[in-house]
C-alpha cells in the first residue's frame, strides 16, 4: 500500500477526490439498480378492489347511462356511469343512493356506438377510485383504455352488493370481481344462470342470450337507482363478514319521561347493524335490526323479568 503522507499535498488531494469519486458513482450504482425495483414494486401492487364488466346499449329511450355502483345494503359506496350523450366515464359517491360526481374523464375518441361492446373497470386503491373504459370485450391487463379517470374519496370501504342501476334498458357480460388481487367473483352467464341476481326496487334483470356474445345480464325497467343487486360474498377488510362479538354493559333509568326504553345499537358509520332494547314498560329484552338507523324487531323475551324492573 502506498504511503500517501509521503505523496505531495496535490497528490494526496487528488486521491482523496478519486475515492470519494469512486463512492459516489457506487453509490448511484446502486441507486440505479434500486430505482427499477421500487417502481415495478408500485405498479404491480393490487387494488385493495377491482371490478371489472363488459356493458353495450342498443338504444337511449329513457336514458342515456350504464350505471353501475358498489355499495353497502344502505346505497352507501361508489359507482361508475359510460355516457351515451357524452361518451364520458364518470366516477361518483353513492349515498342512500343519492350520486355526487367526484369526477368525469375526457370524450371517448370518436365517441361510443350503439350495440358496440365497452370494457369498464373500477379500482380503489386507499384513498384513490380510478375508471377506465375500453373499446370491445378486453382484459384489461392486455389492453390500453381509451379513456381513465381518477377521483380521491376515502368515505366508504366496505361494499356487501354489486349494482346495476340506471340508465333504462342495457346488457352487461363477463363481470369479474378482485379483492386485494384475487379473483372472488367471475361470472359470465354463459351456464345459463342468472339465479344470484335479484331485483331491485322496480328495476329488472334478466337472462338474454344472442348467436354473437351468448347469454349476458339485461337490465330494463325504470331508471337509477332500480335495477340489479348481486350480493359480494368478501370476507376480507372491505366486507362485512360474518361478525363475532361479545358486549357487556350496565344500564339503569331514572324515570321513565320521555321514553321507556335504555336503547343501544352496533352498527356501521351508516346505522347498518343490530341493537338492543331493555323495555322499562313490560320488563322485556328485544333485538332489532337497524337499516340507516330504522328499527325492525326480531325477537322479544317470551317472559318479563323477575322480578320486574326497578328505576334507579
Amino acid at each position: 500500500m502506498r504511503d500517501l503522507d509521503k505523496q505531495p499535498k496535490a497528490g494526496r488531494l487528488a486521491a482523496a477526490k478519486g475515492r470519494r469519486a469512486a463512492a459516489l458513482l457506487v453509490a448511484i450504482g446502486l441507486l440505479a439498480l434500486l430505482v427499477p425495483v421500487i417502481a415495478m414494486a408500485a405498479v404491480s401492487a393490487d387494488p385493495a378492489f377491482e371490478v371489472v364488466f363488459e356493458t353495450r346499449k342498443f338504444d337511449t329511450a329513457g336514458g342515456s347511462l350504464n350505471r353501475y355502483s358498489v355499495t353497502d345494503a344502505g346505497g352507501y359506496g361508489y359507482g361508475v356511469h359510460l355516457s351515451y350523450a357524452n361518451s364520458k366515464l364518470t366516477v361518483e359517491r353513492r349515498d342512500a343512493w343519492g350520486a355526487t360526481t367526484l369526477a368525469t374523464s375526457l370524450a371517448l375518441p370518436g365517441g361510443m356506438a350503439l350495440g358496440q361492446w365497452y370494457t369498464l373497470r373500477l379500482m380503489l386503491q386507499g384513498d384513490q377510485l380510478t375508471a377506465e373504459a375500453y373499446l370491445g370485450q378486453v382484459n384489461p391487463a392486455e389492453a390500453d383504455p381509451e379513456v381513465s379517470v381518477t377521483a380521491s374519496d376515502s368515505s366508504y370501504d366496505r361494499f356487501t352488493q354489486l349494482g346495476v342501476n340506471g340508465g333504462r334498458t342495457f346488457d352487461t357480460d363477463r363481470i369479474r370481481v378482485f379483492e386485494n388481487g384475487e379473483v372472488v367473483i367471475e361470472e359470465d352467464f354463459d351456464d345459463g344462470d342468472a339465479s344470484d341476481w335479484v331485483q331491485f326496487r322496480s328495476g329488472q334483470v334478466d337472462l338474454w342470450g344472442d348467436g354473437a356474445s351468448g347469454y349476458f345480464l339485461r337490465k330494463s325497467g325504470f331508471n337509477d337507482p332500480n335495477g340489479g343487486i348481486l350480493a359480494l360474498p368478501f370476507v376480507g377488510a372491505l366486507a362485512v363478514a360474518p361478525a363475532e362479538f361479545d358486549a357487556t354493559l350496565e344500564t339503569q333509568k331514572v324515570n321513565t319521561a320521555g321514553g321507556a326504553w335504555n336503547r343501544y345499537s352496533f352498527t356501521d358509520a351508516n346505522g347498518n347493524g343490530y341493537g338492543l332494547v331493555l323495555d322499562y314498560g313490560a320488563s322485556k329484552l328485544r333485538i332489532e335490526r337497524r337499516d340507516a338507523w330504522a328499527a325492525t324487531s326480531l325477537a322479544t323475551s317470551t317472559d318479563a323479568l323477575d322480578p320486574l324492573m326497578d328505576l334507579g
